[in-house]
């Protein structure tokens, strides 16, 4: 893996090289499924399964938090600071995009879900049920 990871680093975005490594990863991944060892007990740590049920929420809403920044002039004030301020700037980002991404699964996408699986198999949520 660190290899593939090297090779994708290495290479252009736009490069055949980057392509021709998509199938190791592929094959990376295939391997790793069945294998009952340090990286299955990374995949089934807590954080790890929390971070898979909240991933599509950070997906829907990265970009609107890097827009919001941007509109703010975050990345302009720290673009000439020193590196430790425009690693910093960025981390918090990155923060900040998954705090908004763990708000909306919390917030809207669970209650979502339970209204839907409710709806779904003919329960009612209210006080009045018969």
């Amino acid at each position: 893996m660190a290899a593939t990871l090297a090779v994708l680093a290495a290479v252009p975005p736009k490069s055949v090289v980057g392509f021709l490594a998509l199938p190791f990863i592929v094959l990376f991944v295939f391997a790793v499924l069945g294998t009952a060892g340090p990286v299955q007990r990374a995949l089934a740590s807590p954080a790890m399964q929390w971070g898979g049920r909240v991933s599509y929420s950070v997906y829907l809403t990265h970009f609107l938090v890097l827009v919001v920044l941007e509109d703010l002039g975050v990345w302009q004030r720290v673009a000439s600071a020193p590196l430790i301020v425009r690693l910093a700037t960025l981390a918090g980002g990155l923060a900040l995009v998954v705090a908004v991404g763990a708000a909306t699964h919390r917030l809207v996408e669970e209650p979502a879900r339970r209204a839907l699986r409710h709806v779904r198999t003919g329960r009612t949520t209210s006080a009045g049920r018969a």
